[in-house]
């Protein structure tokens, strides 16, 4: 679904090139607010802070997802140590969704996939990589023997 609503932001850049995160984030749950009726949360706490988005069925996470504009390789890193400062040894499905608004975002997913590659909490590609993003297997930094699957959706705005 997050997929669907990006590539329609893609569609219309124009439209979504200066909006802040928040407003990006926003639109993203209204599409999945249609599917995953009153589980979807915005800013919603979990273990040591608020994240963008999380998806709460039965009790259990089911996704926690951070949203953030490309602003390079270190910003990159930040977020990533943002998103796991939020998940349990529990929670098993994250994303890193990327707003690119410089040209050629390709180049940028490499560089992402380069700088993900070097993480000590990086186990493995999940698959080959796909068009706008890449997965990844990670080990939970507080429990090495823990995996959760890490999704980068990049979705250009520029």
């Amino acid at each position: 679904m997050i997929r669907a609503v990006g590539r329609g932001m893609e569609r219309s850049p124009g439209s979504f090139a200066e909006v802040e995160e928040e407003t990006l984030r926003d639109h993203m749950l209204v599409t999945l607010n249609t599917h995953y009726i009153g589980r979807t949360y915005a800013e919603a706490f979990n273990r040591k802070g608020k994240t963008d988005i999380l998806i709460r069925v039965h009790d259990r996470n089911a996704f926690i997802g951070e949203c953030k504009k490309w602003a390079g390789a270190k910003k990159f890193n930040e977020a990533l140590d943002q998103l796991f400062s939020y998940t349990t040894w529990q929670d098993s499905r994250l994303a890193l969704i990327i707003y690119v608004k410089e040209k050629n975002p390709s180049s940028i997913i490499e560089k992402a996939r380069a700088e993900m590659e070097r993480r000590p909490e990086f186990t493995s590609w999940d698959g080959p990589a796909r068009d706008g993003g890449f997965r990844s297997r990670v080990r939970w930094p507080d429990d090495p023997k823990r995996e959760a699957i890490l999704t980068a959706l990049f979705f250009h705005l520029g």
